[in-house]
């Protein structure tokens, strides 16, 4: 019998595969909504291809360590699973997504010390809408096959989720935000008025009424 310790690593694991893959749909929605982007997928228009490279990447780092090793209850459908899925992986595998998400993602545009170019042919990258497309499809089918072996595992994976308590932080106190504002651009000020500068700065205040 798989005791409930075993269960949860599963549970942890199932989810934040599910997130990652999410995640990328629900981004490639809003990429689709927005034409420009759609017309020609070029670096400089979206961040948020970015962040579908950034959440490839976190369900392929998940996916590693989602094996027979770490899931010992499960050993024989993980492993039946992998086999199964390893074509698909494959083929999300084929793009180097970890240099890029570690080296432009993750700290922008510097690759040890070196000023690089996000559409650099360093990067064996998605490079066209299209492609974009073919990775989240990808995902998409991989996803479904651990949803298909585990869909009951998967299910209590959601409530044990949303059971799960988080100690949260109190609700922010923003009475003086205000106070804080004008602080900031008097000293701001201060120095540009000392160094003879012909820029200042101006800041917003905000209304709570």
């Amino acid at each position: 019998m798989i005791n409930q310790e075993e269960k949860i690593k599963l549970y942890e694991s199932l989810f934040i595969l599910y997130k990652c893959k999410n995640s990328t749909d629900l981004i490639w929605e809003k990429i689709n909504q927005d034409k420009l982007v759609i017309n020609e997928a070029r670096f400089s228009d979206s961040p948020l291809l970015f962040h579908i490279i950034l959440e490839v990447v976190s369900f392929q780092e998940e996916y590693k360590n989602f094996n027979s090793k770490n899931l010992g209850a499960y050993s024989e459908r993980v492993n039946q699973l992998r086999a199964i899925n390893k074509s698909l992986i494959k083929k999300i595998n084929q793009w180097d997504l970890l240099s890029f998400r570690n080296n432009i993602v993750a700290h922008p545009w510097r690759k040890d010390g070196r000023f690089v170019i996000p559409d650099s042919t360093e990067y064996n990258i998605p490079r066209n809408t299209f492609e974009f497309q073919l990775l989240i499809k990808y995902l998409d089918y991989a996803w479904q096959m651990i949803e298909s072996e585990f869909v009951n595992e998967f299910e209590s994976a959601i409530n044990y989720m949303l059971d799960t308590t988080i100690n949260r932080r109190p609700k922010p106190n923003y009475k003086n935000i205000n106070k804080e504002q004008i602080e900031l651009v008097n000293e701001v000020n201060a120095k540009c008025k000392k160094f003879n500068k012909d820029y200042y700065l101006k800041v917003f205040l905000y209304d709570f009424d």
